[in-house]
């Protein structure tokens, strides 16, 4: 009877574990994306296509899911979006795929918006009259690919010199967006930002 339990106990333990890594496992769409839709592959001859996970989210809110990954093949280096379905059908994992390969250079411009405060102050009414609770700051990628700074504002009330009542503001990035195609992905912005640091270095 104790033998009988133990083996209970360790399927109990063996499932529960096998559990947990279906749940949090890396999906590996950017691989998928790279060898079914981006690369073309001629029969009898080998290629090599080395590529390199940088970032990934998963929204649920949104039902949606987003890797970012650098690969090099044969004409060099290159960054890749992949956007899926959180909840994939097992039996239709792909078909709702959607990606778009980046050149380094354009990556790196992605990049230095997102972490440049100057672009996001540019944009802000500072002196208008309205109390605006949020603004969304769009920067188009591509036709169906833009990121989307979401600013959320604060503000307080003083007097100046001549005691005149002066309303002031505070601005700060409060949360972004990759919208891929029409589906929306809530990301980490220091953790995107920090993804394509050190590119073509």
């Amino acid at each position: 009877m104790m033998k009988m339990n133990l083996i209970k106990l360790g399927l109990v333990a063996f499932g529960a574990t096998a559990l947990f890594q279906a749940c949090t496992q890396n999906r590996h769409i950017s691989d998928y994306a790279v060898n079914n839709r981006v690369e073309r592959h001629v029969t009898g001859v080998a290629d090599t296509t080395y590529l390199t996970q940088l970032y990934r989210t998963s929204d649920n809110k949104n039902d949606s899911y987003l890797e970012v990954s650098k690969f090099k093949d044969k004409e060099g280096e290159k960054i890749i979006l992949v956007s899926d379905l959180k909840h994939s059908h097992k039996f239709d994992s792909f078909s709702k795929v959607h990606y778009l390969v980046i050149p380094i250079d354009k990556a790196k411009q992605v990049r230095d918006y997102c972490s440049s405060v100057e672009n996001w102050e540019r944009n802000l009414p500072a002196d208008s009259k309205e109390l605006l609770p949020q603004t969304e700051i769009n920067y188009q990628i591509d036709k169906n690919v833009f990121i989307s700074l979401i600013v959320s504002y604060q503000y307080s009330s003083s007097t100046d010199e001549s005691n005149k009542a002066v309303r002031r503001q505070s601005a700060f990035i409060d949360e972004m967006d990759v919208w891929m195609n029409g589906r929306r992905h809530r990301v980490n912005i220091d953790k995107f930002i920090k993804s394509l640091q050190g590119l073509g270095e």
